[in-house]
């Protein structure tokens, strides 16, 4: 497998990203889950020992909670992307995921807002360029279908999301429990395309 599509367009000379407009779709699951679950009567301790000189009250401390999860997710599907590009490149299956077991503060998404997140990357990959020549290049042996490759791929970003979800709040739990600053969390950036 070499990863150079064959295009002779103008547009092939501009920078092109990778799709990620699934991202908003995250953002309003996770964001929506996570505003409805973490409740200020759970955080009032936490945030009175440790945290009300770092926010101006508790709910941008409760805030500052949901859009970590949500930056968590982000970044969690952003893993699962290198998972499989990193796949691409190498020519070998996609990766399989485990979810992890005892997490110390399980995040759940309900099976419809999965359905959901994974809906908007399939409607992303569906179309692109690079997902489509990956499938024809090296994945069609395990595929027989490109769309049963692209709902491969959109089912490991969305354990990956979780799994980010999850990683980011035993982060914040840990914080919690000893009174350290809560983490810092950033955004990655777009993904350029390289091939």
């Amino acid at each position: 497998m070499h990863y150079l599509p064959d295009t002779n367009d103008e547009e092939s000379l501009q920078e092109r990203y990778w799709p990620d407009s699934y991202k908003q779709v995250i953002r309003e699951v996770v964001g929506g889950t996570a505003a409805t679950r973490f409740k200020s009567s759970s955080l009032k301790s936490v945030y009175q020992c440790y945290y009300k000189d770092s926010f101006k009250d508790l709910e941008a401390f409760r805030m500052n909670l949901v859009n970590a999860a949500v930056i968590g997710a982000e970044n969690g599907a952003d893993e699962g992307f290198e998972l499989v590009y990193s796949a691409f490149l190498k020519e070998t299956s996609l990766p399989e995921v485990y979810p992890r077991t005892g997490t110390i503060w399980p995040f759940r998404i309900s099976v419809k807002d999965r359905r959901r997140i994974h809906k908007a990357i399939v409607e992303d990959y569906l179309a692109d360029d690079g997902f489509n020549y990956a499938y024809r290049d090296g994945y069609m042996k395990q595929f027989s279908l490109f769309s049963g490759f692209i709902n491969a791929v959109a089912g490991l970003l969305v354990a990956s999301a979780v799994e980010g979800i999850n990683i980011t709040l035993e982060r914040h739990y840990e914080a919690f429990f000893h009174g350290f600053p809560l983490p810092v969390m950033r955004r990655n950036p777009k993904r350029l395309k390289t091939w």
